[in-house]
Order: structure tokens, then C-alpha cells, then sequence
């Protein structure tokens, strides 16, 4: 006859042993759902109209139009030949364009 702890130790024997048995149908079975799921979305019907994945944009490399632009205000040339003081810049203000 068997001592209650010789009877646990022989019954953690045997689920130890059934354990990997489990764990692989377990996986399987994850597996097969996982797999079943992929499946059904590549089968489904999806419109085509909904899955358009291209871009409308259009590159356009010509030129650009002209554009003008207001004048520059008096106090941003103020500001700058402050900093050409400090940083040695020489600019030359017009009336319409700001060029260093």
C-alpha cells in the first residue's frame, strides 16, 4: 500500500507526463482558429472600390508662377542690422527686396 505521498508524487508523474500533450493541442487548436480567421478575410468578398490604395496626387515640375510679396517692414532691417553687429553680416537693404 502507498503512502499518501508517494500517491501525490505519482499523480504530478503523470500530469507532468500528460502536460505536453495539452499544451500542444492547445496550440493547435489556437493555430487552426488563427489560420480559419485569415482565411475567411482572404475569401471574403470586399468590394474594390473601398480597398484603393493609390495616390491622386499629380507632380507638376514646371514652373512656378510669379508671386509678389509686400515689402519688408523697416524694424525686421533694424533688428538684423543689430545682429550683423553681432555676428558680422553684411546686408544691403532696398526698397523692395532684403538681400545679404
Amino acid at each position: 500500500m502507498l503512502s499518501y505521498r508517494e500517491r501525490v508524487l505519482e499523480e504530478e508523474r503523470k500530469d507532468e507526463k500528460q502536460r505536453p500533450w495539452l499544451w500542444l493541442l492547445i496550440g493547435l487548436l489556437v493555430f487552426l482558429i488563427l489560420f480559419g480567421c485569415g482565411q475567411c478575410a482572404v475569401v471574403s468578398t470586399i468590394p474594390q472600390a473601398s480597398a484603393q490604395i493609390e495616390s491622386e496626387l499629380d507632380a507638376d515640375y514646371g514652373s512656378w508662377n510669379v508671386m509678389r510679396f509686400a515689402g519688408i517692414d523697416p524694424r525686421i532691417l533694424d533688428d538684423l542690422a543689430q545682429d550683423g553687429f553681432y555676428f558680422n553680416l553684411n546686408t544691403t537693404p532696398s526698397a523692395n527686396c532684403f538681400l545679404p
